[in-house]
């Protein structure tokens, strides 16, 4: 008699994890692509304010963060390089829709660009000008 077998690798596992992680974010946002392409476009235009113009995440990887965010429901996210907010916005979006409340510390040594969005429950820090070792001094400091 055949006994069926699931194998399982860390491709299989992977696939099976990602495809969960983005099916649970189609269902706690299901117009998320038209919004993170809409807040993408609105941050492109703070470019113009970059002393350092570097490069930014796509919708794709954008996404990607969001769905992360979402499925994780983390309270507390610490993130290197700003720039114009892209992956900053994506992960409050994600923390948002999954009812997570929290904080997000972002820096950016080559740039002050401010973000101008907020989102209920989810605290913004942003270190300016500032590298990531003054971010994690400082949180550190604050024992979060």
């Amino acid at each position: 008699m055949y006994q069926p077998k699931i194998i399982l690798t860390p491709t299989n596992l992977s696939s099976l994890f990602w495809e969960q992680a983005f099916i649970n974010a189609i269902s706690v946002a299901p117009n998320i692509v038209a919004e993170i392409q809409e807040n993408i476009i609105k941050a492109d235009k703070l470019r113009a304010q970059a002393d350092y113009n570097t490069g930014s995440i796509n919708l794709v990887s954008s996404l990607t963060l969001f769905a992360l965010t979402a499925y994780f429901k983390p309270e507390t996210i610490a993130e290197v390089g700003t720039f114009i907010g892209n992956s900053t916005n994506a992960m409050a979006k994600g923390m948002q829709v999954s009812g997570s409340k929290g904080n997000i510390y972002t820096c950016d040594y080559s740039n002050d660009i401010t973000l101008d969005w907020s989102y209920e429950h989810i605290g913004l820090h942003q270190f300016k000008k500032q590298s990531s070792e003054q971010l994690f001094t400082q949180v550190k400091n604050d024992d979060v």
